[in-house]
């Protein structure tokens, strides 16, 4: 079996396939401060790798394939150290009744009646 988890690590054997990928996910989502054992891992499918970044798993064991210990653990390792990026939304700007045209003759913008607000940015 290339998946097997015990208390806070999953360890990945051999083969890990796109259906391995959504029971470890689960399982990393449900653990606290999950981690993987790669050691015995020979390929490693996008959507479990996926899977693992999206958790933030640290690597615990490192596989011996070439191509997964240089080209994809570094890629995991640097996914453990990222702080979150997410900006808060800024909030918007207010605008008053005099701010607003309406684009007929009746007042009314449009066939449903909704006034249209003019943002202007001041020129230097």
């Amino acid at each position: 079996m290339p998946l097997t988890t015990a208390d806070r690590t999953a360890v990945l054997t051999g083969a890990v396939t796109v259906e391995d990928a959504e029971s470890l996910a689960a399982w990393l989502r449900g653990t606290v401060e999950p981690q993987v054992d790669l050691s015995g891992c020979e390929h490693l499918h996008t959507a479990v790798l996926q899977a693992v970044m999206a958790a933030g798993a640290a690597v615990v064991a490192e596989p011996t394939d070439p191509f997964l210990r240089d080209v994809v653990v570094p890629i995991l390792r640097t996914q453990e150290l990222a702080e979150p990026t997410v900006e808060p939304t800024p909030e918007p700007e207010a605008v008053s009744p005099e701010d607003t045209v309406t684009d007929s003759a009746d007042g009314t913008a449009g066939a449903e009646g909704e006034e249209v607000a003019l943002t202007t940015e001041e020129s230097e």
